[in-house]
């Protein structure tokens, strides 16, 4: 599997012929560069424009399946579960984009969206003390 971070929240993860995409950018996007490349499945868990491009997410009559809200979907023999979360805010990650290892986690807890940071308080704690044990740094 091969995970690319583009911009802004948006991951692309592919394996063999099949592309998810997360957090797909929209054209409407003032921070960000839209997505452009022809997803299977576009994961929009949050309606901002920088985070809910999934029509930017399919290229020519490559569509993506879309799933944007809570529930339990199924496309091509794989069932997903979709969540809802309450955040107020969106955590885009904070870093080196060019960096040699990401961090992703879940929906934000009500510290990290009251802060609008990611991994803060105890789970940031928690991931500075792991990420220390192997060499690395949060910066």
């Amino acid at each position: 599997m091969i995970l690319t971070f583009h911009e802004g929240a948006c991951i692309r993860a592919q394996a063999g012929d099949t592309t998810l995409v997360f957090g797909p950018v929209s054209k409407d996007s003032k921070n960000f560069k839209a997505t452009n490349f022809g997803a299977d499945v576009a994961f929009v868990s949050f309606n901002h424009a920088d985070m809910n491009g999934s029509d930017e997410a399919g290229r020519g009559d490559k569509q993506p399946f879309v799933i944007s809200g809570p529930g339990e979907y199924e496309h091509s023999g794989v069932t997903v579960q979709g969540f809802n979360i309450s955040a107020e805010q969106i955590e885009f990650g904070e870093g080196d984009p060019l960096a040699q290892l990401m961090c992703v986690g879940e929906g934000p807890g009500e510290t990290e969206d009251r802060l609008g940071r990611p991994f803060v308080g105890r789970s940031g704690d928690l991931l500075e003390k792991m990420l220390a044990a192997i060499g690395f740094a949060r910066e």
